[in-house]
């Protein structure tokens, strides 16, 4: 299982209306993935974890949630333990059979209100950063879709 794997995992994941973001980068953090659902005003941040050594040194990870609305680790099935995240994060594993379904071990909370003002100015923030990379990237596969 690679990471690009587990991307391709994460952009299959049901119930979300809005756009993958991979290596998203906000007040001077980085996380691996966030989900921008513009159906309901969310950023869902995605940290995720190949080794144990990683998971065990990282000690920014929760800082995510200052840009996002919920927050979950996402790692090979295993990896990590339910009693190894804290409420209000999730905890998504990866489960190495053919097509990397995915399983939640806990599902993540919702830590920011999506209608508090403050909210809205870090969600607006978020989309104007974004789409213009986001515009760079579809026209860079549109131009490889039409040499094809």
């Amino acid at each position: 299982m690679t990471v690009n794997d587990i991307h391709t995992a994460l952009r299959r994941l049901g119930g979300y209306h809005g756009v993958y973001v991979p290596e998203f980068t906000y007040g001077g953090r980085r996380i691996d993935a966030a989900v921008i659902d513009v159906s309901k005003r969310w950023i869902r941040g995605f940290e995720i974890k190949m080794s144990r050594s990683d998971w065990l040194r990282d000690e920014k990870w929760q800082e995510y949630s200052r840009f996002c609305s919920s927050l979950s680790v996402v790692c090979p099935e295993g990896l990590i333990q339910a009693d190894e995240i804290d409420s209000p994060f999730g905890l998504l594993w990866i489960m190495n059979e053919q097509g990397f379904p995915v399983k939640w071990v806990s599902k993540p909370k919702r830590f920011q209100r999506r209608d508090a003002l403050a909210w809205l100015y870090t969600y607006v923030s978020v989309i104007e950063k974004e789409l213009p990379r986001l515009s760079i990237e579809v026209e860079r596969l549109n131009r490889v879709r039409n040499h094809d």
